[in-house]
């Protein structure tokens, strides 16, 4: 019994491998493009701020471009006293669908309100997808922010 299902497991093996690997690899890797040519990139954007929570969206890199996120950079200027509770960006799709997100764990948070975030990132973000970033405070109220991306820009042909 154990002998004829091993022999059939064996010989299964290579097929279940060729499909594992096969999932596996569209899961993990952007499309195969070549770069035509690459140029540095850095897009400042104002948040929208409401009571606690400040949020915005970078434009996407457009037609026949990849954007590879090297940097996130933001000042929030809330009221006095005010505490940071968390923060973030998210690459997702045209239509909003979230595809990785990650919080900014680089925070300084100074007495007269203003919020410092500052993080490194290894993201790439397709010609429809776009970042979005958003942040919380645990007390005081937001008043008014900025973000910074930094990376490289592809061409692609």
């Amino acid at each position: 019994m154990f002998t004829s299902t091993t022999n059939r497991l064996a010989a299964a093996l290579p097929t279940l491998s060729a499909i594992a690997l096969t999932l596996c690899a569209g899961a993990m890797t952007a499309d195969a493009a070549t770069v035509a040519s690459t140029a540095h990139y850095q897009v400042q954007i104002d948040l929208t701020c409401s009571d606690k929570t400040c949020s915005g969206d970078f434009p996407a890199p457009g037609s026949k471009h990849r954007l590879n996120l090297t940097q996130m950079n933001c000042l929030l200027q809330a009221s006095a006293s005010s505490t940071f509770s968390l923060g973030g960006f998210a690459v997702v799709t045209a239509n909003n669908r979230l595809l990785v997100s990650e919080h900014l764990s680089g925070v300084y948070s100074s007495s007269d309100g203003n919020h410092t975030l500052n993080q490194t990132a290894d993201i790439q973000v397709g010609a429809t997808q776009h970042i979005q970033v958003g942040f919380n405070l645990a007390t005081g109220t937001q008043g008014h922010g900025y973000c910074t991306a930094t990376g490289l820009l592809d061409t692609l042909e």
